[in-house]
C-alpha cells in the first residue's frame, strides 16, 4: 500500500533535489504519494514554512508522512528527529523548524532522534536522513532499531517564532505570509483576538491604513476597499477585494501590525 508523504522544502524549482528524493524512493522499492506543498520556500525562512505546516498537515489522512526541511545543515550533534502524535510522521532537523509545533504540544508527541552511524555529513545529507526513516516507517521496524527517545525538551533546539503581543493597549502582530494573490497574513489568532479585543473598539492599522471592523471574508466586502477578516487558519488576514493588497500598500512580510482599544 502507498503511503502519503507531504514536503516543504528550500530545495528549490530550479534544483535537482526533488528529483534525486523521487528517485531515491523509487529505487528503495517505497510505494509512495508524494505531494509537494512546497520546494521553493526561501533560504533560512523559517517562519514562512513554519506557517505552511501548521495551515496544511492536519488535512492529510492519518499515517501521513511529513517532510519539513530548511537549512538543513546542521551538526551531527542535533541531527534529525522523528515525532509520532496525533496519528501522524513528522520528520525535520532538529533546528528550530518544527520547534513551535513541538513547543506547544510536547506532552502530546513521542518524539525521537533518529540514529544512523552510517550518514555522511555532505552535501544533501537530509536526503539520507529521509530515505532512511521512511524506509523504517514503511517497513513498520521498532522504533528501538532506529530511533533513540528524547523525553527533555531541551535537547530541542529552539527558534523564537514571532508572537502577537498587547501592552498599554495596543496589540502588535507581524505579517508572517503574503500568498500569490497579495493577501496579507498575519501572526494574530482568532483566539488572541477574542480574549484581548472582542469587548473593545478598536482601531487596526498597518502603515498609514486603517481598519475599524471586521469582514466576514471576500464576499462580504466592495472592491477597492482595505478589510480584514479571519481565514480558515484562524489567523487575521488583510485584502482588497480584485486586487494585490500587498502591492498597493506597500506591506511586506515582517511588518507590523497594530491594533488601539479606543473605549
Amino acid at each position: 500500500m502507498a503511503i502519503n508523504i507531504t514536503l516543504i522544502s528550500d530545495w528549490g524549482n530550479n534544483n535537482p533535489y526533488l528529483s534525486i528524493f523521487m528517485g531515491e524512493l523509487l529505487k528503495n522499492d517505497i510505494l509512495h504519494n508524494v505531494i509537494v506543498i512546497s520546494n521553493d520556500i526561501a533560504p533560512n525562512d523559517f517562519i514562512d514554512a513554519n506557517y505552511l505546516f501548521n495551515a496544511t498537515w492536519h488535512h492529510f489522512p492519518n499515517d501521513t508522512i511529513h517532510l519539513i526541511t530548511i537549512n538543513s545543515n546542521i551538526s551531527p550533534d542535533n541531527g534529525f528527529l522523528y515525532i509520532n502524535g496525533f496519528n501522524h510522521h513528522f520528520i525535520a532537523p532538529n533546528n528550530g523548524i518544527l520547534y513551535y509545533y513541538i513547543h506547544k504540544y510536547f506532552n502530546k508527541l513521542s518524539i525521537y532522534k533518529i540514529t544512523n552511524d552510517n550518514i555522511k555529513y555532505q552535501s544533501f545529507y537530509e536526503l539520507d536522513y529521509f530515505i532512511f526513516a521512511i524506509s523504517n516507517i514503511y517497513q513498520k521496524k521498532s522504533l528501538q532499531q532506529w530511533t533513540k527517545i528524547i523525553t527533555d525538551e531541551k535537547e530541542i533546539i529552539p527558534y523564537l517564532f514571532p508572537m502577537p503581543s498587547i501592552n498599554n493597549g495596543i496589540v502588535i502582530g507581524e505579517v508572517i505570509h503574503i500568498d500569490n494573490f497579495g493577501n496579507i497574513i498575519t501572526n494574530i489568532t482568532n483566539d488572541f483576538f477574542q480574549i484581548n479585543l472582542m469587548d473593545h473598539k478598536w482601531q487596526m492599522s498597518i502603515r498609514h491604513y486603517k481598519i475599524y471592523k471586521l469582514s466576514k471574508g471576500y464576499i462580504d466586502v466592495n472592491e477597492q476597499n482595505i478589510f480584514a477578516f479571519f481565514n480558515s487558519q484562524d489567523l487575521l488576514e488583510l485584502g482588497i477585494k480584485g486586487f494585490n493588497a500587498s502591492e498597493l500598500l506597500g506591506v511586506k512580510k515582517g511588518e507590523k501590525i497594530y491594533i488601539k482599544i479606543i473605549n
